[in-house]
């Protein structure tokens, strides 16, 4: 309307098409909606007919999407709705690299279902195009063969990771420290990506063996012949200090609410443990689901802490280094000469020896110092019922010598080249008794 007749006579509209425009000319005009719209589009609801080809009415189907119905029923007991939880049995498919039967390995690409298997999500998480990095990790640089052995590690011995991964991680993060949880390492060997058990298991049955003899494990052998810079690290004292190891863990009950439970151990007192030792919490509920898969990491953690002395770090020929990997075991032996930085101890004025390590009954090679002797004097100790009556060790500190040679078991943690064309291998202390284990 570009007019309007007012008493007969005709006048001019102030802003033609304004309702078009909706736009103020004037500073003194205000429209509605200039401090907020005056509508909104809250809601779309969009019927898509399925068809096929022909226009023939088809199912439809809903890919990567899970369906949940709730009936509500009138009553009037219902004054609020909280929030919602479900019990899903089952996660996504996904490729496996074992059966559920009988753990036997599959051909590539041939089992898709479910799993809580680590290995498995890891190895989904790495190759797959849709759940994971597959658009970025070539398939070739995963090592498949040691995911299976790592899967069927995980089978043997119950651990289960029943968790969500809901939220964007970094892969190799996530996958390291998890795997840390399942006794396992996170390495890349030969450039491709697998995971490794890190305690020795039974290669048949894939069966944790802590008795297993690891010194016919070993693969190569170093001297001060086919090395040289050799670097030892020991753990500072509060990385060794033990402790009671407390884990929790989710119970579930199905189509219920899970619970959450706790389970503590520590050394006995014979082995060195005490009440008085302090608490540390690893807290497992996101994913473990067992308690015998909460002990074996208590477990773990607590050998490591107190067998894991120190570290070692060389540099040796290719040739030597040749068929070693990440995982494997070598026994260093050295003419080098050190002590011991745990093997201390003192004794008081009555002849009680206080040490580290509980030393057993006999005679010692030891290095002592008493107040007031302007140097370290070497001697032999005698330790009977936990004293000694040689006056000439009261009120000393003493360390225990190591044997001139030395032999030790390794466990590789790294393998690299450095400019020179030297492999530096980084291996970590492996305690073993009489028999190897």
């Amino acid at each position: 309307i570009d007019s309007v007749f007012v008493q007969g006579k005709k006048r001019t509209l102030l802003n033609l098409k304004d309702a078009i425009a909706d736009y103020p000319k004037f500073d003194l005009e205000k429209t509605s909606h200039q401090d907020g719209p005056e509508h909104e589009i809250v809601f779309c609801n969009e019927l898509v007919r399925n068809v096929d080809e022909n226009e023939n009415e088809i199912a439809a189907r809903y890919n990567d999407l899970s369906l949940l119905g709730l009936r509500v029923l009138a009553g009037k007991d219902w004054t609020a709705m909280g929030q919602l939880s479900a019990y899903i049995k089952e996660g996504l498919e996904v490729e496996r690299l074992i059966d559920d039967d009988n753990a036997k390995v599959v051909t590539p690409g041939s089992l898709l279902a479910s799993t809580n298997n680590f290995a498995e999500i890891a190895f989904n998480l790495l190759v797959s195009d849709r759940l994971g990095a597959g658009k970025r990790i070539p398939r070739d640089t995963i090592d498949r063969d040691a995911m299976i052995i790592a899967a069927q590690f995980c089978r043997a011995n119950g651990f289960r990771f029943d968790g969500v991964v809901g939220d964007r991680v970094n892969l190799r993060e996530f996958i390291h420290t998890n795997a840390a949880f399942n006794l396992l390492d996170f390495t890349i060997v030969g450039g491709k990506f697998s995971l490794m058990p890190s305690v020795p298991y039974n290669p048949e049955t894939f069966v944790i063996e802590p008795a297993q003899d690891i010194t016919k494990s070993v693969k190569a052998l170093f001297t001060d012949g086919n090395m040289k810079d050799m670097q030892v690290s020991f753990l500072p004292t509060q990385e060794r200090q033990l402790f009671k190891a407390t884990v929790a863990y989710r119970q579930e009950e199905e189509n219920g609410f899970s619970s959450q439970r706790v389970t503590q151990m520590r050394f006995k007192d014979a082995d060195g443990g005490s009440e008085a030792d302090p608490e540390e919490f690893v807290d497992l509920t996101s994913f473990c689901t067992s308690s015998k898969h909460a002990k074996r990491i208590a477990e773990h953690k607590l050998l490591l802490r107190k067998h894991s002395e120190h570290n070692i770090q060389f540099k040796t020929t290719p040739s030597s280094a040749l068929r070693l990997t990440a995982g494997d075991y070598i026994k260093v032996i050295s003419n080098s000469s050190h002590t011991s930085r745990f093997n201390n101890g003192s004794v008081d004025q009555f002849g009680g020896v206080t040490s580290t390590t509980a030393l057993p009954d006999g005679t010692h090679s030891v290095f002592f110092w008493r107040p007031g002797q302007e140097q370290v004097i070497e001697g032999q100790l005698l330790i009977e019922d936990g004293k000694t009556g040689d006056e000439t060790f009261f009120k000393s500190i003493f360390t225990i010598q190591m044997e001139n040679e030395q032999k030790r078991i390794y466990r590789v943690t790294s393998l690299t080249i450095d400019d020179e064309g030297f492999v530096d291998i980084g291996g970590s202390y492996q305690k073993v008794d009489q028999a190897g284990r």
